[in-house]
């Protein structure tokens, strides 16, 4: 009787809504991999990798930040307009940023990675943003 009452609660699970939340992503793309990182509207939430592909992106943001509006970009490079494409047809909103109208410091020049490339990415649109 207990383990039913256990099963029954597990399925109840409460899902959190972000409707209506602006969910900036600043994006350091690569042809294999990219670098991901997540604010919720102006507040760093995280980063990760991921392969390069919209539809597991859009998985991520619906699976743990059901409702928001997401709103991407990234630096313009080696893969043109492609991305853009390819998200804006998923439904998420994106940029395309000349890399010389981010700001950054001489310590994010000289420890440059792919993680932080993304989180000055993400930092940056989000304030302009608002």
């Amino acid at each position: 009787m207990a383990m039913t009452n256990i099963k029954e609660k597990s399925k109840k699970r409460e899902t959190i809504s972000f409707k209506g939340q602006q969910i900036n992503v600043g994006l350091d793309v690569h042809k294999k991999n990219w670098s991901v990182s997540i604010y919720l509207e102006q507040q760093f939430i995280r980063t990760y990798h991921q392969e390069s592909n919209g539809t597991i992106l859009l998985k991520h943001l619906q699976t743990n930040y059901p409702e928001g509006i997401y709103r991407t970009c990234y630096e313009a490079g080696f893969c043109g307009f492609s991305l853009h494409r390819e998200l804006t047809s998923l439904g998420i909103e994106c940029h395309v940023i000349n890399p010389s109208d981010v700001p950054q410091t001489t310590k994010g020049m000289l420890s440059k990675t792919d993680a932080s490339d993304s989180r000055r990415l993400g930092e940056a649109f989000s304030n302009v943003l608002y």
